[in-house]
């Protein structure tokens, strides 16, 4: 085979596939090399970071959701912490479903409305409410399940505060250290449910976001506030300190 022929060949070769060419061949392609999806942008509702969000909710919220229960319930240690996913997850689910009893509703309405409707049109209104009850509560109906549902997530968020109050109480967080820590000596805390040796987490930001943020992630570790120049000067391993939180929320 001559070096021509070689090369026609190449080009027949290449012009038999350039990947995949429907919409759909393309989204699937895209999951090829999907691993973490941390960088995700196209496929960022198919790589929660939480299994409480569904691919089409939105994670942010959730973790908010998160942090707001941080700042409620304090947690102590990182079995607290646990327990507060427990009921951060419990409550979305409970929003979750009361969601979908209003889209249920919303279409029992709608049905009822399309209807033939020979009243008035002062009694059309409660003609189509009328219509939608007895279709929503018809036979073996959804929106029972879900309120029973419901309220076993109700009983099971109250179940977990007790659990979670326990925890806070029997072990608590190590003592705060002073933020003025200029001519003080740093000393590493214990941490309460192994008893080993923890340094404290100092940082130099005073936000909020980044507070709940290490505290969420490091539940356990005392944190220091220091401004920045003091934080240069103080004598403290940093060879030891975690890595920063990628997101402060």
């Amino acid at each position: 085979m001559t070096k021509e022929e070689r090369a026609e060949m190449s080009r027949k070769n290449g012009a038999l596939s350039k990947g995949p060419k429907t919409e759909a061949g393309k989204n699937k392609s895209r999951l090829n090399s999907l691993k973490t999806g941390e960088h995700a942008t196209v496929l960022a509702h198919y790589v929660p970071t939480h299994p409480a969000c569904l691919c089409n909710e939105d994670r942010d919220q959730y973790r908010l959701l998160v942090d707001d229960f941080i700042a409620i319930y304090k947690p102590a240690n990182h079995e607290a912490m646990a327990i507060l996913r427990d009921i951060a997850t419990a409550r979305w689910q409970i929003d979750r479903l009361q969601h979908h009893i209003t889209i249920v509703w919303n279409k029992a309405i709608i049905d009822a409305g399309q209807k033939p409707n020979a009243l008035v049109p002062e009694l059309h209104e409660m003609y189509v409410m009328g219509l939608a009850v007895t279709e929503v509560f018809a036979g073996n109906n959804i929106v029972s399940k879900l309120n029973r549902e419901i309220a076993r997530l109700q009983r099971s968020i109250a179940q977990l505060e007790k659990r979670l109050l326990f925890v806070n109480e029997k072990f608590p967080l190590p003592a705060p250290i002073p933020e003025d820590t200029e001519n003080e000596e740093v000393t590493p805390e214990a941490a309460p449910e192994t008893g080993e040796i923890e340094p404290p987490i100092i940082i130099t930001e005073d936000a909020p976001e980044v507070i709940a943020a290490y505290r969420r992630d490091f539940p356990s570790r005392p944190i220091v506030i220091l401004p920045a120049e003091k934080a240069e000067k103080n004598d403290y391993n940093y060879d030891d300190m975690p890595i920063a939180p990628r997101k402060a929320a």
